[in-house]
C-alpha cells in the first residue's frame, strides 16, 4: 500500500459532513421526477410496525421484544452496498470485524468481547436455526466471505445474552439471517470484477411447489487481495503480507405445507501466516454443510408444537508450522429441538423447549490424531405477561448439562415499557454460556493438551434502553453492564512443555450505545450509530480486549426514481489498545494500529430507466468503492501476542457489478 499524504489526515475527519452536503444538493434533482414515482420510491418502514422472531422464537414487534435488537433490511443492503456479510456487520452498532494472521477477516466482535481468534461468542442463525456446529472449530472464514447476501430479507441482531433460548455461543449476541420468501425472491444473475483481481458471480432463483416455494442461490468469489509490503514476522523476517482468498457457497430454503428446510453449503480459503506469525504464507480452509428440517403442528388456535432436526458438518484445516504441519478438525453435530408455544390467556405467552445435541469428530496434527464424542442437553422455558397496556414482564430459564460437567443455568428477566406517545423502554437481565471447543477439551496435540474439565465461559448482562419512534425517524439509547467469567485462557505447562486451556479470570464491561434512522426527504435517508465501551479485568487491567473504546458510524443514501441511487457510509474506529499495554511479549516491528475512518461509496444505475430503454429495465450496474480514503488499517496481534500488529483491512478498492433480473 502507498503511504498516506498529509492532507488526507485533515480531509478524513470532515468527509462525512462534506459528503452530506453534496448528497443533499442532489436531492433537488428529484423535482424532475413525478410525484407518483417519488411516493412509490419512498418506503416508509419507519411508520410500519417492524416485527422480529429472534428474541422469543415467535413473531413480535421490535419494541416489545425482550432484547436490545437492531434490524438490517434488504433495502439497507441494497442502498449502501456490500461485498459480503463481513461488510454488512462491520457497520452495525457496537460491531467490529477483526482477524489476524491465523484467521484473516473472520472474527466478529460485539460490545468489546474479544478473547480468542475463533468466532465463538456470537451465534449465527439462518431463518431462526443455527448455521454452524458450535462444538467444533468455530471457524467462519466461509460464512463471512461467501454467503449470498442477495438472498437476505433482513438481519436481526441481538446485542446481549441469548443462551436462555439458543444455548451455547449465544453469548455476546445473536445474528439471525432471514432470507427472502418465494414471492419476493427475484431470479437474478450477477457478475462482479474489481481491484486486486477480484472476480465474483451470483445466481439465484425460485420455483413454486404444490403448497410452497423452493428458493436458492450460489455465490463464488476469487481475489488476489491486497499485499502489504515490509511486514515483519516472529523470526524477524520481512516479506509481503498477502490477503487473498477464494470460496463458494450455496443456500436453499424449501417451504411447503408445515415443513421448512434450510440448507447452507460452503467451502473457502484465505491466506494466513501459520499459527505463530511466520513467513512463508499458507492458507486456512473452512468447509461446512448445514441442514435444518423443521415442522410446525398447530394443536389449536393458540397452541403449536414445533420440531427441528439439524445436521452440521464443519471442517477446518490450518497450517501451524513452516515444516508443513497442519491442524485439521472435522466435526459432525446432530441436533434435535422440540418447542411448545402457546397462550395461557390473552395476556400470557408460554414457550417450553428441549434441545439434545450429539457431537463427534476427528483431529489430525501431523502424525498425531484423535477423536471426540460428546453430548449436551438444554431444557428451557420463557413466559411473558402483559400486565398493563404499557408494561410487559418477561422471564426465562435454561438448564444446560454438558457431558462430564455439572448442570448450569442461564436465566432471563425483563420489564418492557410501551407508551402511546412513541416512547418505549426496556430493563433487561440475562446470562449466557459458551462451551469450549472440542479440540481444547479432548485433543492432545504437539502444542497443546486436552482439558476435559473445561467449564463453559459465562456472561451476565444488565441492559437499560430508552427509545422513541416517530413517522420519519427513530432513536434509541442503551446502557449495558456485562461480566464475563471463567474465561477460556491458554496457559503454558512446563511439566508437559505444552499449552492447556483453563478457566481463568473475569472481565467487566460498561458501555453506551446510540442508534438512529431518519427519512430526511422522499429521496434522502440517514442511518447512524455510535458506541462507547470500556472494560477492566479482575487483575485491574483496563481495555485488555483491544477493541476501541469509541466507534461512530454514519450512512447517507440518496435515491432518485429516474434510475440511480448513491450512498456513502463512514465507520470510525478509535485507537485500539496496543499490545504492549497488555503483555510484555510483543515485538514492536510493524505499523501501529491507529484510529481510522472506513468509508464506502455505492452507486447503482438502473440502465433501463436511466437511458429510457424498457428492454433494460431489469438490468442494473453498480460501482462500489471500499476504503475510499485508502486508510492503512492494522489491528493488535491478539491471537499469539508476539508481533505487535497485522493488517486488518485492504486498501482502496473499486468493484463493478452487472446484474440481470429475469
Amino acid at each position: 500500500m502507498k503511504p498516506k499524504i498529509g492532507t488526507l489526515i485533515f480531509v478524513k475527519h470532515y468527509v462525512s459532513l462534506a459528503l452530506l452536503t453534496v448528497i443533499t444538493s442532489l436531492s433537488f434533482m428529484s423535482s424532475y421526477a413525478s410525484e407518483d414515482e417519488l411516493d412509490e420510491l419512498l418506503e416508509m418502514d419507519l411508520e410500519e410496525l417492524v416485527t422480529i422472531t429472534i428474541a422469543s422464537k415467535r413473531e413480535e414487534p421490535l419494541s416489545n421484544a425482550p432484547g436490545v435488537i437492531s434490524v438490517i433490511t434488504a433495502d439497507d443492503i441494497r442502498k449502501f452496498g456490500a461485498r459480503n456479510l463481513r461488510d454488512i456487520l462491520n457497520r452495525q452498532t457496537s460491531f467490529m470485524m477483526v482477524g489476524g494472521h491465523v484467521l484473516p477477516e473472520s472474527r466478529s466482535v460485539l460490545r468489546g468481547a474479544l478473547e480468542a481468534p475463533q468466532d465463538n461468542q456470537i451465534l449465527y442463525l439462518l431463518n431462526g436455526r443455527p448455521i454452524a456446529d458450535t462444538q467444533s472449530s468455530n471457524v467462519h472464514v466461509d460464512l463471512f466471505l461467501t454467503f449470498p447476501i442477495t438472498t437476505i430479507e433482513q438481519i436481526e441482531i441481538i446485542r446481549g445474552p441469548g443462551s436462555v433460548l439458543y444455548g451455547s455461543n449465544a453469548f455476546s449476541g445473536i445474528v439471525n439471517i432471514k432470507t427472502k420468501s418465494g414471492t419476493s425472491f427475484d431470479d437474478t444473475l450477477s457478475f462482479s470484477y474489481g481491484s486486486y483481481a477480484t472476480k465474483s458471480a451470483n445466481l439465484q432463483g425460485s420455483t413454486p411447489l404444490a403448497e410452497g416455494w423452493l428458493t436458492g442461490a450460489v455465490h463464488t468469489t476469487d481475489f488476489a487481495g491486497d499485499e502489504f509490503s515490509d511486514i515483519t514476522d516472529l523470526t524477524g523476517q520481512t516479506d509481503n503480507y498477502p490477503m487473498g482468498g477464494q470460496g463458494s457457497s450455496a443456500v436453499f430454503v424449501m417451504d411447503f405445507n408445515n415443513f421448512k428446510v434450510n440448507g447452507y453449503i460452503s467451502d473457502a480459503k484465505r491466506d494466513n501466516l501459520l499459527a505463530d506469525f511466520q513467513f512463508p504464507a499458507e492458507q486456512v480452509r473452512s468447509r461446512r454443510t448445514s441442514i435444518n428440517v423443521s415442522h410446525n403442528w398447530d394443536l389449536s388456535k393458540n397452541w403449536s408444537f414445533r420440531s427441528h432436526y439439524g445436521y452440521f458438518s464443519d471442517f477446518a484445516d490450518l497450517f501451524i508450522a513452516t515444516n508443513g504441519l497442519t491442524n485439521e478438525v472435522d466435526g459432525t453435530l446432530h441436533s434435535l429441538e422440540f418447542n411448545l408455544h402457546g397462550q395461557l390467556n390473552q395476556q400470557t405467552n408460554l414457550l417450553l423447549g428441549i434441545n439434545p445435541l450429539y457431537s463427534k469428530g476427528d483431529f489430525a496434527e501431523g502424525n498425531l490424531s484423535g477423536d471426540w464424542s460428546t453430548w449436551q442437553v438444554g431444557i428451557f422455558s420463557q413466559v411473558d405477561y402483559q400486565w398493563f397496556d404499557w408494561l410487559k414482564l418477561v422471564g426465562g430459564l435454561q438448564l444446560n448439562r454438558p457431558k462430564e460437567l455439572s448442570i448450569d443455568t442461564s436465566p432471563r428477566a425483563g420489564l418492557i415499557f410501551n407508551f402511546k406517545n412513541g416512547w418505549h423502554g426496556k430493563l433487561l437481565y440475562g446470562q449466557a454460556y459458551r462451551n469450549g471447543e472440542s479440540i481444547n477439551r479432548y485433543f492432545d496435540g504437539s502444542l497443546a493438551t486436552a482439558n476435559s474439565s473445561l467449564k463453559p465461559e459465562t456472561i451476565e448482562t444488565y441492559d437499560a434502553q430508552i427509545a422513541y419512534q416517530a413517522d420519519h425517524y427513530n432513536i434509541a439509547l442503551t446502557y449495558y453492564h456485562s461480566r464475563i467469567s471463567d474465561i477460556h485462557k491458554p496457559v503454558f505447562l512446563p511439566s508437559l512443555n505444552k499449552f492447556q486451556t483453563i478457566n481463568s479470570g473475569a472481565v467487566e464491561f460498561d458501555g453506551v450505545e446510540f442508534e438512529a434512522r431518519w427519512q430526511l426527504t422522499k429521496t434522502l435517508s440517514l442511518v447512524t450509530n455510535a458506541s462507547y465501551q470500556t472494560n477492566k479485568s479482575d487483575t485491574g487491567l483496563k481495555d485488555s480486549t483491544f477493541i476501541p473504546n469509541l466507534m461512530a458510524k454514519l450512512g447517507i443514501a440518496y435515491e432518485n426514481p429516474i434510475g440511480f441511487s448513491f450512498s456513502l457510509f463512514d465507520s470510525y474506529f478509535d485507537d485500539p489498545t496496543p499490545l504492549d499495554a497488555v503483555t510484555n511479549t510483543a515485538q514492536n516491528v510493524n505499523p501501529k494500529a491507529n484510529s481510522h475512518h472506513l468509508v464506502t461509496a455505492n452507486l447503482t444505475l438502473n440502465l433501463g430507466k436511466l437511458f429510457d430503454k424498457p428492454q433494460l429495465t431489469n438490468t442494473s450496474f453498480s460501482l462500489y468503492v471500499d476504503n475510499l480514503l485508502d486508510e492503512e488499517i492494522f489491528f493488535p496481534n491478539y491471537s499469539t501476542q508476539t508481533v505487535n500488529t497485522s493488517p486488518n483491512y485492504q486498501g482502496r478498492a473499486i468493484y463493478g457489478t452487472l446484474q440481470v433480473t429475469f
